[in-house]
């Protein structure tokens, strides 16, 4: 809110009559007029002081001012503002309209003034101006560090002082492997508001991407601010063979920057993922001062809920199909499962598939019915789709039906070792407990084969 209003001089060329008042109890206000003698144009320079401290030590920043509302309140007699403000683009606004001076009204003013008197027309008028000022925002390089993956990229970057205001990354990024849309790259933001290092996630997200995408990204939209950078894969290069990529001066690209950010520390932690799993490092401080040291200990690469195949039952439906199939343990830590699918009679899409999935949270066999479907598909459409979109987590399955035969003939289908494909899962649903998947088949509305399949996840 105001604290005061003072002008040191210029008088002769603008008088800001103003006064600071108190509102209420918790807002000040101005009350007063703005004279402008003479006619100003762009060559007048409106200079901002600003003050960090509770002291008047005042610092000229760099301000832009843009107009936000404008309303007039008194005098439309005499002359009438009709302006309106408008977005002019991403960053200024203009305003707009007609200034109407009515000849009656001046007439009338000056008769209560002294016919003849020669005046300089001062309505009393008062305009609210509300003005927005957005501190400009200037990003520079504190620290890179790399924590992991040594063995893949190795960043030999080092950030040193270019000038009086300004840092650059200077270094090289050498592939040790050649990388492909397998590694996924993902961004997330921390910020400290007093760059203490006590940094707060920011709700803030840059999309995931594979390598490849990513570096094809970088220099479609942003080749300018890459110029700086040697050895680049080309576009559409793809995997991206082992190479060394030299960075040579690069200063933060400040366009890219959004100027609503709020100021203070700032630190983006890039994340390579493989095949959706990452590794997970452990740091410690001992002092409990942010002062962070590497633990030479590790958890494995697959974190997450791991999907294994508890059990397989069939209730229903052995004269047309008899699934005799076994779950047995593979190695420490994997099921799999084997047996023969009996195929009694044919198969055509007049036998629908349906499949229902039930969860237990506790592992204990109290099921809920999960809001999670599949599309009913006839038998044929149920092989296809499943040849055409999973081949690699069938490999294991022998004598299935080519794409397109229809109907699908009697026969023996094996199955060998066939582990529970997790990959196929999308891991926000896979959870911990136990999960079972009924699937029902049906002719005419008649329910003829029913199976289910247990899984745990840990």
């Amino acid at each position: 809110m105001f604290e005061n209003f003072e002008q040191l001089s210029g008088f002769e060329e603008t008088l800001f009559a103003l006064r600071v008042r108190k509102y209420n109890r918790t807002m000040s206000v101005l009350n007063g007029s703005i004279i402008i003698p003479h006619p100003i144009n762009d060559t007048t320079e409106v200079v901002v002081l600003q003050s960090s401290l509770p002291y008047f030590r005042q610092h000229a920043v760099g301000v832009k001012l843009s107009i936000d509302s404008f309303e007039q309140t008194l005098g439309q007699d005499i002359l009438w503002m009709d302006l309106r403000v408008r977005k002019y683009n991403r960053t200024s606004t203009v305003i707009n309209g007609t200034i109407h001076m009515y000849q009656e009204g001046i007439n009338d003013y000056k008769s209560a003034v002294g016919k003849g008197t020669s005046i300089m027309l001062k309505v009393t008028l008062y305009t609210l101006c509300i003005l927005s000022a957005t501190e400009s925002l200037k990003v520079v390089f504190e620290n890179f560090k790399q924590l992991t993956g040594h063995d893949i990229v190795e960043c030999d970057i080092r950030v040193r002082k270019f000038n009086r205001t300004m840092t650059v990354l200077n270094g090289s990024f050498v592939v040790q492997t050649w990388l492909n849309d397998s590694i996924e790259l993902s961004v997330d933001l921390f910020h400290s508001r007093l760059g203490n290092q006590q940094f707060n996630h920011y709700p803030m997200k840059l999309p995931s991407c594979g390598c490849c995408s990513f570096f094809d990204n970088l220099q479609t939209n942003y080749g300018k601010q890459t110029k700086s950078i040697t050895n680049l894969p080309a576009i559409g290069e793809c995997p991206i063979s082992p190479r060394t990529v030299d960075m040579i001066d690069f200063a933060f690209p400040q366009e890219v920057v959004s100027q609503v950010m709020p100021r203070g520390l700032w630190k983006a932690l890039v994340t390579a993922r493989l095949n959706g799993k990452y590794k997970v490092d452990m740091f410690y401080s001992r002092l409990g001062n942010q002062q962070y040291n590497h633990l030479p200990m590790k958890l494995p690469s697959s974190v997450g809920v791991s999907l294994s195949i508890d059990s397989f039952e069939q209730t229903l439906g052995q004269d047309i199909m008899e699934m005799d199939l076994r779950v047995r343990k593979f190695n420490r830590t994997s099921t799999v499962i084997n047996g023969t699918i009996h195929l009694r009679q044919e198969a055509t899409n007049a036998l629908q598939f349906n499949l229902d999935i039930f969860y237990s949270r506790l592992g204990n066999q109290q099921f809920n019915h999960m809001p999670l479907k599949l599309p009913t598909a006839g038998a044929c459409d149920f092989v296809d789709n499943l040849k055409r979109n999973y081949p690699e987590h069938i490999r294991n399955v022998f004598n299935l039906p080519e794409i397109g035969e229809c109907p699908i003939s009697p026969r023996d289908v094996y199955i060998l070792d066939a582990e529970f494909p997790n990959e196929a899962i999308p891991p926000a649903i896979a959870k911990e407990g136990l999960w079972k998947a009924v699937m029902r088949c049906f002719v005419k509305g008649k329910e003829r084969v029913t199976y289910a399949i247990t899984l745990k996840g840990s």
